[in-house]
């Protein structure tokens, strides 16, 4: 057996939650969209029969996750990096681009995709809470980009598509916390009842592309 008598627990308080962070203030325009759609659901919906999201939402036993990890050299990041620089753009919307553009030349059918990006919200934490980057924390929200075939696999417009997701992240930290992704969870009133609402229906987004970063586990 273990001694746990030997381990040292943490006499740190958790951090607060988002909620208690910020305002995440929403507009008078999206309270009322949030509001009708939940006691309209009924209504018909515009459909996407040519966005490809993978298999609908599903509960598997057991529950099999695939995962592959990649390694690029830091001096092809080096590269990538200054090109992108020269291209007045970033990493991000980068590989946005190029994730959608190998998924377009790996499944034919489809025409279009939709991918979700996660962004940080520490950038708009005040300055009192002392939060810098050695704070381990989840502290997130996220916004969409849609992409249809001709757009992704036209050479010509490789750069410009790029940089459009680029201008789509500016647009959006430039928000600051108000109507975020992460805001709306508080119109849900049975989070059991909505994941399992979803059993079988159609996904959301075809992929995601976040940058999970750095974290020193190393104390001071």
């Amino acid at each position: 057996g273990c001694d746990w008598s030997s381990v040292v627990c943490s006499s740190d308080l958790l951090y607060p939650s988002l909620e208690q962070i910020l305002p995440l203030s929403i507009s008078t325009f999206t309270r009322v969209s949030v509001t009708l759609g939940r006691w309209f659901r009924c209504w018909p919906r515009k459909k996407d029969p040519g966005r490809w999201t993978g298999a609908p939402h599903h509960v598997e036993t057991p529950n099999i996750t695939k995962v592959r990890s990649i390694r690029i050299p830091a001096v092809s990041v080096s590269r990538i990096v200054a090109r992108c620089r020269t291209e007045q753009t970033t990493i991000t919307p980068l590989f946005q681009v190029l994730i959608g553009k190998a998924i377009f030349q790996t499944i034919n059918t489809t025409e279009g995709l939709r991918c979700a990006v996660a962004i940080s919200l520490r950038r708009f934490f005040p300055l009192n809470f002392g939060y810098d980057d050695s704070i381990m924390g989840v502290w997130v929200s996220a916004f969409y980009l849609n992409y249809t075939r001709a757009q992704l696999l036209s050479p010509k417009k490789f750069w410009d598509q790029v940089r459009g997701g680029t201008q789509k992240i500016r647009a959006e930290i430039a928000k600051g916390d108000k109507d975020l992704d992460s805001a709306m969870l508080r119109f849900i009133p049975d989070f059991r009842a909505a994941l399992l609402g979803k059993i079988g229906q159609k996904r959301e987004n075809s992929y995601s592309v976040t940058n999970v970063g750095i974290f020193d586990g190393d104390p001071p």
